[in-house]
């Protein structure tokens, strides 16, 4: 091969790999607070994962109105906002979520060391507040507790405020994020219920548009495989995750953030169930409804349409990954 041959191929390799660097860059929006259901991507950024498959990824923090609005707009790719994004698709918007994250919720019972079962909080006091999405009153009967007599709720906005009053023994039981009950856990206290084994719902789907979808099917189905790669990692590689969560989240001990690995590494999974896409669909008109902002009564009789089912099934397939049902006693989401 002659120089001016070497130098013409070293060229047309360089152009080509500028252009399948610029080909594979994407950007994935999110929230400006941290929040857990959105973990696989934590994870999957900070190990390199999208890089390794071959897709440049730039985390972009919005808040979440505007992160909405810049994934219908197109400036950002990825969207893991699953609520405002299927509220968008039944504006008009042209969206398809592709992978999931979460599917479950992340609330949980945490108490004394003393209590060991359900019926040991009976006449005792427990503290309330909203969590993850759930407004109080709907979390005690998703454990079989009812509100009566037998059991003493008590309303406590701040989270921290509630580990406080379960540490100085003003309440016996709170609910709580796993993040406060990590900080429980290190006081010697525990927790007995997980809200999510009795209530699954979607949280942190991640979206694009159609538009997008069409003309970068390889760089969605990289994206996808990063998140399983990521789940996987979740589920199985504890040393390797809490770092992200300190991270993330703020966390200066590796003991604390083990605990919230603990309480959540089984909530996560990329597929995204059809029955919870239903329910998913199905709330957001009701609130849409209650709020005037559905135009039309007609309801489809299947949303799995705004799902890329083949793409996300056959990646998935492809990959060899298999999909683990979560640890939840029924579909029955919010």
């Amino acid at each position: 091969m002659t120089r001016k041959s070497t130098i013409h191929l070293s060229t047309v390799v360089l152009l080509t790999t500028a252009t399948m660097s610029i080909a594979d860059a994407a950007t994935l929006g999110r929230t400006a607070e941290p929040t857990l259901a959105h973990l696989p991507s934590y994870v999957a950024h900070e190990n390199q994962l999208f890089r390794s498959e071959g897709l440049s990824v730039k985390m972009v923090p919005l808040t979440g109105r505007a992160l909405i609005s810049a994934g219908v707009k197109g400036t950002i790719d990825f969207v893991p906002i699953e609520g405002r994004g299927a509220q968008a698709i039944l504006s008009g918007s042209h969206l398809k979520f592709i992978v999931g994250q979460s599917v479950m919720s992340h609330a949980v019972l945490a108490v004394r060391k003393n209590i060991k079962t359900l019926d040991d909080l009976k006449q005792k006091n427990i503290a309330l507040g909203e969590i993850d999405g759930f407004r109080s009153e709907l979390l005690p009967p998703l454990i079989r507790i009812r509100f009566g007599s037998r059991w003493k709720f008590h309303e406590e906005p701040k989270e921290m405020t509630r580990i406080k009053g379960l540490t100085d023994d003003v309440y016996q039981g709170v609910f709580v994020s796993p993040r406060f009950a990590a900080k429980a856990m290190q006081q010697g206290h525990r927790v007995l219920a997980k809200i999510g084994e009795s209530r699954p719902y979607l949280s942190g789907t991640i979206w694009v548009r159609n538009s997008y979808l069409s003309k970068n099917r390889s760089n969605v189905a990289k994206f996808v495989r990063a998140i399983a790669r990521a789940t996987q990692m979740i589920h199985q590689d504890k040393k390797t995750v809490i770092p992200v969560i300190m991270k993330y989240f703020n966390i200066v001990d590796p003991t604390e953030a083990g605990h919230i690995w603990e309480i959540a590494k089984d909530q996560f999974t990329p597929d995204i169930p059809p029955t919870l896409v239903d329910q998913l669909f199905r709330d957001r008109l009701a609130l849409m409804a209650r709020r005037g902002l559905r135009k039309t009564k007609k309801t489809p009789n299947s949303f799995d349409r705004y799902v890329a089912r083949r793409l996300l099934s056959t990646t998935l397939k492809d990959q060899g990954y298999i999909l683990r049902p979560p640890p939840y006693k029924r579909e029955n989401a919010r």
